[in-house]
């Protein structure tokens, strides 16, 4: 752990290079966020030495957004601004209880510190020495107007690519003031893609929720077209209707409109569903349902009926289900969905996970290699295309260590949105992807 003493010969303007690498610990926290204000201050760029401007007074805090100048890249160099607007919640990190202990970190400021610590992570690995990536960091836990003001500013609008981790209800605001002031925007988490409406420079870097079921669907489709395909849902529950609509729409179309049947499982029960099973073909299961003592009923049922075949389908959820035993799961064959897989057994995953606990002592989350797949696809296009994200490719080159980045346009004068998912099958009792 570096001392605050060291971070501040930083700020006096000490010759050093702006790579900060520090231990992590959640009771502690004030100490990292010393490390990413100083590390805001000093602008990280690649280049070997990065100079600022000694403060006239000593000082243990910098102010917030601030912009320090580096020194001027090579004539041959490319330099490309990054901007990244993160949940940090500074000011309520510093905050201690009424018993004067310090507040645990909350959930929104590790995901993006995790960002943070991918995104540096990606620099340090460039792919092309004649691009030069500069970035500044941005707290974006303040009140409303302050976020409005953010996102209409100058220091924002001259960014090539601005990464926003913002709330749902913040993407559509978010994506209108990029689309009217004319900046490419990758809003960083969300499950809509309806924001994505009308900006057509917006990047929804996750797959939306329908998306998803879409792609799962065609999956299901390509791989046992030949099966007598079911989805089961319960018309009092609303949610689980919309995706039996969604999962039965794409699948009638892909399959021409022939042998997918729908059925209401609130209207005779397991009686009516083993009705409609087959005997002689497989029996494509798809139950778009979170409720965990609903899907264990139906297993339970299922278990009995000895003579028919299964391959069962269902949502991302299932992965966290406590209660059902997963040799049950893959006994039916069972596949689910998920836009956030991370591959341990990949190569590229291992190295990126030794290396990030080396350097900060904990294991990454998932916005951790997110960030680094998302800065390696930048750095990539960055070369070809420079700040003009619609001709944005994913070359088989790069070792992605998430899903993977393949963005297709949502509609017309829309954005794009992600349209990559890990399709998910147990075996032995874990998790494996079934599709590359």
């Amino acid at each position: 752990m570096i001392s605050a003493p060291n971070h501040l010969q930083l700020l006096n303007g000490n010759n050093q290079k702006s790579r900060m690498k520090y231990s992590f610990n959640t009771k502690k926290f004030q100490t990292i966020f010393i490390l990413l204000m100083i590390a805001f201050a000093s602008c990280k760029t690649r280049q070997p030495v990065v100079t600022t401007t000694a403060p006239k007074t000593k000082t243990d805090t910098i102010q917030k957004n601030t912009v320090v100048k580096d020194s001027v890249a090579s004539p041959k160099q490319k330099t490309f601004h990054i901007s990244l607007l993160l949940p940090l919640n500074l000011e309520q990190q510093f905050k201690t209880d009424t018993a004067g202990n310090d507040l645990d970190v909350l959930p929104a400021s590790l995901s993006a510190l995790n960002f943070y610590e991918g995104f540096i992570s990606a620099l340090d690995n460039e792919i092309d020495k004649k691009i030069l990536i500069q970035y500044d960091v941005y707290d974006t836990e303040r009140d409303s107007m302050s976020l409005w003001k953010l996102l209409n500013s100058q220091s924002i609008t001259k960014s090539d690519i601005v990464m926003a981790m913002l709330s749902n209800s913040w993407n559509t605001t978010a994506a209108g003031v990029a689309s009217a002031r004319q900046y490419n925007l990758f809003l960083l988490q969300g499950n809509n893609a309806s924001c994505l409406n009308r900006s057509p420079k917006t990047f929804l870097t996750n797959p939306g929720n329908s998306t998803q079921c879409r792609l799962m669907a065609r999956y299901l489709h390509e791989n046992y077209s030949g099966s007598s395909a079911l989805i089961l849902y319960r018309e009092n529950n609303k949610k689980e209707a919309d995706l039996a609509d969604l999962f039965f729409s794409e699948l009638d179309s892909l399959a021409n409109h022939v042998a997918i049947k729908k059925i209401n499982y609130s209207q005779g029960g397991f009686e009516n569903l083993k009705s409609k099973l087959s005997l002689t073909k497989k029996n494509l299961l798809v139950i778009p349902s979170s409720d965990e003592s609903y899907i264990t009923s139906i297993l339970n049922k299922l278990s009995d009926l000895k003579s028919y075949n299964f391959i069962l389908a269902g949502l991302p959820t299932w992965e966290h289900f406590e209660s059902i035993d997963p040799s049950q799961l893959e006994a039916f064959n069972t596949h689910i969905f998920s836009a956030s897989f991370i591959e341990y057994r990949n190569p590229a995953v291992k190295d990126f996970r030794k290396n990030f606990i080396s350097s900060y002592h904990v294991d990454p989350l998932y916005s951790a290699y997110q960030a680094y797949d998302l800065v390696q696809w930048i750095q990539y296009n960055i070369s070809k295309n420079n700040a003009d994200i619609e001709k944005y490719q994913s070359p088989p080159a790069l070792h992605y260590i998430t899903n993977g980045i393949v963005p297709l346009r949502y509609c017309n004068n829309c954005g794009f949105e992600n349209s990559v998912i890990s399709v998910l099958k147990y075996k032995d009792g874990l998790l494996e992807k079934v599709n590359r």
